[in-house]
């Protein structure tokens, strides 16, 4: 869906009211044969106009499959969706690092008994609007969530070189942001 936060809820319900729209069609379509074989008069009308459309545009509805698979294939191989990212990171084999960093760290932290824990940067990074790895800070509010949902007191990674992000904009970063639940940063005592 490409997009984050309420955006990402929007095309959720989007897809789902296209999807219940369409099952209403197919039943609806339905009933207005079953009216239509009985002569109720507007069922009547609407199905003799569908037939005279059908009947007109013969030949271009026998290619909608076509047109339908060609659309399909264009959009997910030329516009950079997230059907397309996926498809790229899944053939790279950068998913399967990534779902394994995270299976090591998760084992690492379910295994440890200290309340304070200082885990490895992730080395594989998602393209993703919506993921950040843990920081450097344990006042961050994604090292907040980990170290609750572990039931650790503090959570932080180990300084990674990453040539884009200082840690005077990361730690900007890491103040603007606000998480779920309105989780902010919390300054370190």
């Amino acid at each position: 869906m490409g997009t984050k936060g309420a955006d990402r809820t929007q095309n959720v319900y989007f897809y789902v009211h296209l999807w219940m729209i369409c099952f209403n069609i197919y039943y609806l379509s339905g009933a207005l044969q079953r009216r239509a074989a009985n002569l109720e008069p507007i069922s009547v009308a609407i199905v003799n106009l569908t037939e005279a459309i059908r009947l007109k545009y013969n030949k271009y509805f026998r290619w909608l499959p076509v047109y339908y698979w060609l659309v399909l294939v264009l959009s997910i191989t030329t516009k950079p969706t997230t059907t397309n990212r996926t498809l790229s990171l899944l053939r790279r084999g950068t998913a399967q690092k990534f779902d394994l960093e995270m299976q090591q760290r998760e084992i690492a932290v379910k295994q440890s008994k200290a309340d304070h824990l200082v885990l490895n940067p992730l080395t594989v990074k998602m393209p993703s609007d919506a993921f950040h790895d843990i920081t450097i800070y344990p006042g961050y509010w994604i090292n907040r969530g980990m170290a609750n949902y572990y039931g650790k007191k503090t959570v932080v990674a180990l300084p990674f070189d990453d040539g884009e992000e200082t840690p005077a904009k990361l730690l900007k970063r890491c103040r603007d942001e606000v998480g779920l639940g309105g989780m902010t940063f919390i300054e370190g005592k």
